[in-house]
């Protein structure tokens, strides 16, 4: 039975990234169904834990429709969550129909932020057919390269190049790196974090201003990139945001210590042979770490690849620049509440929700996660003096009333 449940997923992630909704949904649908009525005859963790990945998904396709966001939070309830993205972010359509907002401490949107040619030269690094792609297939856990801004290479031409648009002082290298996603593809909410100090000495060190560059799009474009107004420690439960949506040749840049992510997409009928490709950039200042040149790592030096071209860039070509502002989200969070006693019961010991879309009870829990690969101080150890255990003398036993 798990089999066939498993094989409701796949093909309703399927109809998700063709972009059917409807169909979608009434796979899952029937997935969380079969596997609770499976559940009843022969429970297994296995069918309870496709249960709750197909909840999960379709808890997700529902909030993005006012009409059935309410199914869809009782669905976020039962999950054992009480907190969810707002739905100016998850209905991102809407709210991309609204004019932008400028403020003073939004993020920055430059259109248009490479020349033709520079634009070209990236594309030959990055583009779907680079040799960027294959070389690094397979690697595990997160990595990215450390470029010195006065890097005499193509990456260092690059963030020359790049520099004017995203209007940073201060910086003397910058971590790249690159992100190749279809079109159902979501990235969960993080910091921007020099992780080598982060492992080694508990250090929570942003970059000056972190930046996204959209490369390549799919047909519609694609799901925004969501910035929080939160930054790592902080006490509040809920925060302002901003949503940027990719456009090629747009460039993203804000301040490098806030949370963001790409929100989940709303299906829509896209080419599958297209990629949603953006290039990242934390711009830092001398104090980042260096990563460990012999293996994959953060921040790592660059070297020599085979996989870079020897492409140019020319600094001096940018086109004339014109900061737009993103469109502003008033809350990042929605709190929601549902009956005792279904809290959590489609919830699995085995499932991580991976995304952080959906909380707990509150934000901290990001913070809480990122923490953990911080090292942990030793556990302190009372002191004993077993010698005064051992001679001392036994307490003298109560005689007992009757």
């Amino acid at each position: 039975m798990a089999s066939m449940l498993e094989d409701l997923l796949e093909r309703a992630e399927e109809q998700t990234r063709l972009g059917d909704r409807t169909k979608a949904t009434a796979l899952l649908r029937a997935a969380v169904d079969g596997a609770t009525a499976d559940l009843q005859r022969k429970p297994t963790e296995r069918t309870r834990a496709v249960r709750a990945v197909a909840a999960y998904q379709l808890a997700t396709l529902l909030l993005q429709d006012s009409t059935t966001a309410k199914e869809g939070d009782e669905l976020v309830w039962r999950l054992g969550f009480r907190l969810r993205l707002a739905d100016e972010a998850l209905r991102y359509d809407a709210t991309l129909r609204r004019p932008p907002r400028r403020a003073q401490n939004a993020p920055r949107v430059v259109d248009q932020a490479l020349s033709a040619a520079n634009l070209r030269s990236l594309a030959a690094i990055f583009g779907r057919d680079a040799a960027y792609w294959p070389a690094h297939a397979g690697s595990d856990g997160f990595y990215s390269y450390n470029v010195p801004l006065d890097d005499e290479g193509p990456l260092g031409g690059f963030l020359r190049a790049l520099r004017p648009a995203a209007n940073v002082t201060g910086a003397t290298s910058g971590e790249i790196w690159a992100h190749s996603r279809e079109a159902d593809g979501a990235h969960q909410l993080h910091y921007d974090l020099d992780e080598a100090a982060l492992r080694s000495t508990g250090e929570t060190r942003s970059p000056l201003k972190s930046s996204v560059f959209y490369l390549e799009t799919i047909d519609n474009d694609g799901a925004p990139t969501l910035v929080m107004e939160r930054r790592l420690g902080d006490s509040s439960t809920n925060a302002a945001g901003w949503l940027c949506a990719p456009r090629p040749n747009r460039l993203l840049t804000f301040d490098g210590s806030l949370l963001h992510c790409v929100v989940p997409p709303i299906p829509a009928p896209a080419d599958a042979a297209r990629r949603r490709i953006t290039v990242m950039v934390g711009w830092w200042g001398p104090d980042v770490t260096v990563g460990d040149p012999a293996r994959p790592s953060p921040n790592r030096p660059l070297g020599a690849p085979a996989w870079l071209p020897a492409v140019a860039f020319d600094d001096e070509a940018s086109p004339t620049l014109e900061a737009t502002a993103p469109h502003a989200v008033a809350r990042a969070w929605r709190r929601i509440k549902g009956s005792v006693r279904a809290f959590g019961d489609l919830a699995s010991p085995d499932v991580l929700h991976a995304g952080r879309f959906f909380l707990r009870d509150a934000p901290s829990e990001i913070d809480d996660s990122v923490m953990e690969a911080a090292p942990k101080p030793p556990a302190a150890v009372e002191f004993v003096d077993l010698a005064s255990l051992v001679s001392a003398p036994a307490p003298a036993k109560k005689k007992r009333r009757r």
